[in-house]
């Protein structure tokens, strides 16, 4: 949050001005031109909610500022909930979160590896491969900049190629490594 307000330590100012009137607009209602002729009569039933009223819609507004994308849907809905799923870092944050998860599990897995019979260890080459396999999607296919892809094909497990003749061959040299690790 200090990068996108340009906070300099020494003088304890921000020095992006309009994103320190964007932020400031975020967290205060906005009045909303009322139709008389003067333009002085606000009502205030016509003012919207602030987009940020808690310590955790801060949090969020933190790591949003980092997406323009996310950042022009705020300003335009004032929704912290449509400026999210706007924003890629949404899909960034499920990747990372399923990269943490491979970890905690591969870290368990090494751990019991004595422990494991053939039927789990036919269960670690079937994931080896299907790892093997997205690395060599990636090479064939560079992803493309700013597209999702489409969820429903994602979560039904398709879109990614079977395991080749090469990736069938490192999994099985990976399972026979952890055969010999357990024998």
């Amino acid at each position: 949050m200090r990068d996108w307000l340009g906070w300099d330590h020494e003088t304890r100012a921000a020095a992006n001005r309009s994103n320190v009137d964007r932020l400031f607009s975020w967290i205060s209602r906005e009045a909303e031109p009322d139709d008389e002729e003067d333009g002085q009569d606000v009502d205030v039933r016509s003012t919207p909610d602030p987009v940020i009223s808690t310590g955790a819609h801060v949090r969020e507004i933190a790591k949003l500022v980092a997406d323009p994308k996310a950042v022009k849907s705020l300003d335009e809905t004032r929704s912290l909930q449509a400026a999210t799923l706007s924003s890629d870092l949404l899909v960034k944050s499920e990747i990372d979160g399923a990269f943490k998860s491979c970890d905690r599990g591969i870290q368990k897995l090494d751990g019991k590896v004595g422990e494991l019979d053939s039927g789990q260890l036919d269960r670690v080459e079937q994931l080896v491969g299907r790892l093997q396999g997205i690395a060599l999607a990636r090479k064939r296919r560079p992803p493309a900049r700013g597209c999702r892809g489409n969820r429903s094909t994602r979560s039904r497990g398709r879109g990614f190629p079977p395991s080749t003749s090469s990736a069938t061959a490192a999994s099985t040299a990976s399972s026979s490594k952890l055969r010999a690790a357990s024998i």
